[in-house]
């Protein structure tokens, strides 16, 4: 199948499409009109509402809310040139009346009088000591002694409570337990016991 080739000629043409003539027509126009992109700025609308580049400000294009050099340079020498230019500080001669400076030594009269002297500590702390009993809450030796028994000290007789069986008494109840006839009535003696049981070994009878 062959491959034909059209040409379009201007008859073809639908009359809403441009020709070449009215494309170039409508560019030139375009670019001859004196504002043809009015949403944009042209130069001159963009240098009179704007600085150019390089352009130095001047003074009068500063706001005068905005401080200058001069006025700068004159509020920081009235500052530093004032008395007490920040009142929440302390000035040194304030901090010195106020504080004592590193390096001075504190002297009796910088304490108060509640708290106690060398001196008073010292005679507070032997005074204690001389006490005959200065920790009453606590034994003596000689109460300790009084009061309880010694490490080492042996147990006499009269030390143990009546109650409290002798070894001579428990050998007595010993023996008289062993000795007694019958010490435990609530078991049955051998000759009991040969009454009331037939005894291993031994054969039944007809009776």
């Amino acid at each position: 199948m062959g491959i034909r080739r059209a040409i379009v000629q201007p008859a073809n043409i639908s009359s809403e499409m441009a020709t070449d003539a009215e494309v170039t027509a409508a560019v030139a126009a375009h670019v001859a009109a004196a504002d043809p992109h009015p949403v944009y700025l042209t130069q001159a609308e963009g240098d009179g509402r704007y600085r150019q580049s390089g352009v130095a400000l001047t003074d009068g294009d500063i706001p005068a809310a905005i401080a200058r050099d001069a006025e700068v340079t004159a509020a920081v020498a009235a500052h530093v040139a004032a008395a007490d230019p920040h009142p929440v500080y302390l000035t040194q001669a304030e901090g010195d009346g106020r504080y004592r400076q590193s390096g001075v030594a504190l002297t009796d009269g910088d304490i108060p009088a509640a708290i106690a002297r060398d001196a008073e500590v010292t005679a507070a702390v032997a005074a204690h000591v001389a006490a005959a009993d200065p920790h009453p809450v606590y034994l003596t030796q000689a109460e300790g002694d009084g009061r309880y028994r010694q490490s080492g000290v042996a147990l006499t007789d009269g030390d143990i409570p009546a109650a409290i069986a002798r070894d001579a008494e428990v050998t007595a109840a010993v023996a008289a337990h062993v000795a007694a006839a019958d010490p435990h009535p609530v078991y049955l003696t051998q000759a009991e016991g040969d009454g009331r049981y037939r005894q291993s070994g031994v054969a039944l009878t007809d009776g």
